[in-house]
């Protein structure tokens, strides 16, 4: 399916979204396959959505959002940006000036200055979606309105530990709970609808055994309805409608690409047709090395249509990211791995 093009060293960081992929090192942030220049001196990191970028230049909070190349200063007191909402607004997280809290903002790009502004200490995870913005807690969900950041509705959910939100789908909110269980909250009263956590049957060794082995390692295919996850030797999907688990274990199938376990799901990429994911391999010529790969899982069939095994260096917890044609994949040692789609 895809074929290594080229490697690009010495690269801090790298984001695929949409058709444009861009990359980062100590000089700028630069687009990948033709290396034009966005933002050219020293940085600390960026961030991209959409057309915008956050370019963080220096420790000291100074920003620019570059848009389709204009470039908008932000002042030294932008902490951090979370996200992007218009060509005049963004949410910032900031802190008291004893950094004992965590605030949360609505800054005005023009105005500079701050429309709203909540306590935002102890949330694990956001989620904005058309007037609304969904806190979560490891004990709660709360709602806030967008405009003016007054609460909406609050939900407890003092017993499970919530962790994760993994995505939206027809207004139900999908959070991870402790290591095995998976909610769905409607979004407009934070009631829960649904609780996937028993999984009669299943077992590896004595850790998991009758449940949902790891809640947190799904991905959302909102067009087909599914969470779509793997674990350990298995392939998992959850109809989100009608609510049922389905697992498949792919031992043997992996083995004859000499693949020991599949890494943990982490925001991996996913197509109609396949969920890209790293692996943990062994190779009779390397029998003392830990060896890494990447590899294209067929949703349809349960069969690996493309694997790349890195010899020179592990790939750690770095996952893969795609656009229509390309793959890109970035190892340990800084060196960004280019494959194009056949």
């Amino acid at each position: 399916m895809y074929l290594l093009k080229r490697n690009k060293s010495s690269v801090n960081k790298f984001i695929a979204l949409y058709s444009k992929a861009t990359f980062s090192n100590s000089e700028g942030v630069y687009e990948i396959l033709n290396e034009n220049e966005i933002y050219k001196g020293d940085l600390v990191n960026y961030h991209q959505e959409n057309s915008f970028f956050v370019i963080e230049k220096n420790f000291e909070g100074n920003k620019q959002i570059i848009n389709d190349g204009d470039v908008q200063e932000l002042n030294s007191g932008i902490d951090g940006v979370q996200k992007i909402i218009d060509t005049d607004c963004l949410l910032r997280t900031c802190y008291s000036d004893d950094y004992s809290t965590t605030y949360l903002a609505k800054f005005n790009i023009n105005l500079k200055n701050d429309i709203w502004k909540i306590d935002f200490t102890g949330v694990v995870f956001f989620y904005v979606i058309e007037d609304q913005m969904l806190l979560g807690y490891t004990d709660r969900v709360s709602s806030h309105s967008f405009l003016d950041s007054s609460i909406i509705w609050t939900k407890n959910y003092k017993e499970l530990n919530l962790t994760k939100c993994i995505g939206n789908f027809k207004n139900q909110l999908l959070v991870v709970a402790g290591e095995h269980i998976l909610l769905s909250i409607d979004i407009n009263t934070g009631e829960q609808l649904y609780k996937w956590h028993e999984l009669k049957g299943f077992e590896i060794g004595t850790t998991y055994k009758d449940e949902l082995p790891s809640a947190s390692s799904f991905v959302l295919d909102e067009a087909a309805g599914k969470l779509i996850g793997a674990f350990h030797t298995y392939y998992f999907e959850i109809d989100l409608v009608s609510k049922e688990i389905i697992y498949t274990q792919l031992e043997e199938e992996l083995t004859s690409h000499s693949i020991r376990n599949l890494k943990s799901v982490s925001n991996n990429p996913l197509t109609s047709t396949h969920l890209y994911l790293t692996a943990d391999v062994t190779l009779e010529e390397f029998q003392n090395t830990d060896l890494n790969a990447v590899l294209a899982l067929n949703r349809e069939t349960k069969k690996v249509d493309w694997v790349h095994t890195f010899k020179e260096s592990g790939i750690g917890t770095n996952i893969p990211q795609i656009t229509d044609t390309h793959l890109y994949m970035l190892d340990l040692e800084g060196t960004l791995h280019i494959f194009e789609k056949e």
